[in-house]
């Protein structure tokens, strides 16, 4: 397949608007109710976590993964998303089911923030006007996907659901 026929697949271009309506929400965070927060997790999320298992390796040499969040957008993003999740922030769940380990803490506001990160950092070098940046914008949604975020999102998920149906939240 041809590198514009990659990065202009139905799969890409499927993952970049599930990526962008996260980010989109994300943002917008402060405006919405406990209750709206998590059941708009809850159906967006497993949607791009699907959509990421079907973008392409493309085991490229040359990924240029620039870093377009600084650390203090990180904080205020999970700062703002922590003022709306205080009561469900916090949570325990198993790092490794394969071993028997106790479970963690994690943060819901810290998970989400960080999925946000590596969305934006997609989405900022997919919509640079290069071929090859697309390229490293997918290479790199993939291998981080592979290797920390589709993690965090299954962990989170898990969590979403807990509290969706556990609790009554209004």
């Amino acid at each position: 397949m041809e590198n514009e026929q990659i990065t202009q697949s139905k799969n890409v271009i499927d993952f970049f608007a599930l990526v962008s309506e996260f980010c989109i929400y994300t943002n917008e965070v402060g405006n919405y109710s406990l209750n709206h927060i998590l059941n708009f997790y809850q159906r967006i999320l497993p949607m791009i976590y699907i959509k990421a298992t079907f973008l392409p390796e493309l085991n490229q040499e040359d990924v240029f993964a620039q870093t377009f969040m600084s650390d203090e957008n990180f904080e205020e993003i999970m700062n703002e998303i922590r003022k709306k999740t205080n009561d469900v922030d916090f949570y325990y769940a198993l790092e490794n089911t394969l071993e028997n380990e106790p479970g963690m803490v994690y943060s819901f506001a810290y998970d989400v923030a960080l999925i946000y990160r590596y969305s934006k950092d997609f989405l900022n070098l997919f919509q640079q006007n290069l071929t090859t940046s697309k390229l490293s914008a997918i290479e790199y949604a993939k291998s981080t996907f592979i290797s920390n975020w589709g993690k965090v999102l299954l962990r989170l998920q898990r969590n979403i659901h807990d509290n969706l149906y556990r609790t009554n939240l209004n």
